[in-house]
C-alpha cells in the first residue's frame, strides 16, 4: 500500500516537471560516461543542424522558383541556383538521416541511462511528509526561504573571486537566486528537539552549473564533541562556524538530488527506482538525526 502511495506521490511530482509516459526521454538523461555523452551530443548536433539547414535550403529554393513557375523565359542563372540549392539540401538531409540513425543505434548500444533530477522545495516536502515512512528519530521536517553562503567551487573566474573575498552578499545574492531557482533550504526537529538544516545550491555560469552550498548546519549550542566525531565519521566535513551555527559540508548529493541509473528506461521504472531513492535517502535523514540525537 505504501509503495503504491509513493508511487503515486512521485507520478504526480514528475508530471509537474513535464515528465509523462511519452515525453520522459527529453528529461536530463544522461549516459554512464562523459565520453559516451560527448559522442551522443555531436551526433545529435549533426542530426539538427543539418536537418534545420535541408529545411532551410529548401524554403529559399522555392522562393528562388515560384516567381518562375509560370513563366516561358526562366533565368540559367536562377535555375543554376536552383539547382545548386536542391544539391546542398539533398547533402544536408543525407548528413542528418544518417547521423540521426547513427544515433539511434549508439543509442541502443548503450541502453543504460542516468538521470539526475533536481527537485524543488514543494517536492521534497510533499515526499518527506507525505510518504508514510515511519521515523523513529525525526519529529519535523519544513522548508525555508533560501538565503546564501560565499562558498563557491571550481568557478576561477575573477568576478567571483571577489565576491567571495568581499563579502558582497547582496550582489550574490542576486546573480545566483534571482537569476536561477536552484536551491533549497530545510529545517528539521529531531524526535528530542534539536533542529538542524540541510542547505543545498548551484550557481550557473557558462553554461554550465557548479554546486554551490550542500551543507548540514546545526546549532553550536546542540553540537558536543561526540556529535561532531559521528558527523565527520559518516563523512560530513566541518567547514566553518557562524553566528552560533556549526556548517558541515555534505559528502553526497543534497538531499534534493535524485540519482538513478536505468537499462532501457521507461516511465514505470524510472518511478519504481525513484521510490528505491526514496526509501535510501528517507532512512539516511533518520540515520543523522539518530546521530544528532546522540
Amino acid at each position: 500500500m505504501q509503495g503504491s502511495k509513493n508511487a503515486k506521490i512521485l507520478e504526480e511530482i514528475l508530471i509537474k516537471y513535464s515528465m509523462n509516459k511519452r515525453f520522459f526521454r527529453w528529461q536530463n538523461q544522461k549516459f554512464l560516461s562523459k565520453k559516451l555523452n560527448r559522442i551522443y551530443w555531436i551526433l545529435k548536433f549533426f542530426w539538427i543542424i543539418f536537418g534545420v539547414l535541408t529545411f532551410i535550403f529548401l524554403i529559399i529554393s522555392f522562393i528562388i522558383i515560384m516567381p518562375t513557375r509560370y513563366s516561358n523565359n526562366i533565368d540559367k542563372q536562377e535555375n543554376f541556383a536552383h539547382f545548386q540549392l536542391l544539391y546542398t539540401a539533398t547533402f544536408c538531409a543525407g548528413v542528418a538521416i544518417i547521423s540521426s540513425l547513427v544515433c539511434f543505434v549508439f543509442c541502443k548500444l548503450n541502453p543504460e541511462k542516468k538521470f539526475v533530477l533536481d527537485f524543488n522545495s514543494w517536492s521534497v516536502n510533499k515526499i518527506v511528509n507525505e510518504s508514510g515512512f515511519q521515523f523513529q528519530y525525526l519529529k519535523n521536517f519544513e522548508s525555508l526561504a533560501s538565503n546564501n553562503e560565499l562558498k563557491i567551487q571550481k568557478v576561477d573566474k575573477p568576478a567571483w573571486s571577489e565576491i567571495k573575498s568581499e563579502n558582497l552578499e547582496f550582489l550574490f545574492d542576486f546573480f545566483t537566486f534571482q537569476t536561477t531557482n536552484i536551491s533549497t533550504h530545510f529545517k528539521i526537529t529531531t524526535s528530542k528537539d534539536i533542529i538542524f538544516y540541510l542547505k543545498y545550491s548551484k550557481v550557473p555560469e557558462n553554461f554550465r552549473v557548479y554546486e554551490n552550498e550542500n551543507f548540514l548546519i546545526i546549532d553550536s549550542e546542540f553540537l558536543n564533541k561526540d556529535r561532531k566525531i559521528a558527523l565527520e565519521n559518516k563523512g560530513f566535513k566541518f567547514w566553518k562556524e557562524k553566528e552560533s551555527k556549526i556548517y558541515f559540508w555534505n559528502p553526497g548529493p543534497g538531499f534534493n538530488i535524485f540519482e538513478i541509473q536505468i537499462n532501457n528506461p521507461s516511465f514505470l521504472s524510472i518511478i519504481e527506482k525513484l521510490e528505491e531513492q526514496v526509501e535510501i535517502k528517507l532512512k539516511e535523514l533518520d540515520q543523522i538525526a539518530k546521530i544528532i540525537n546522540g
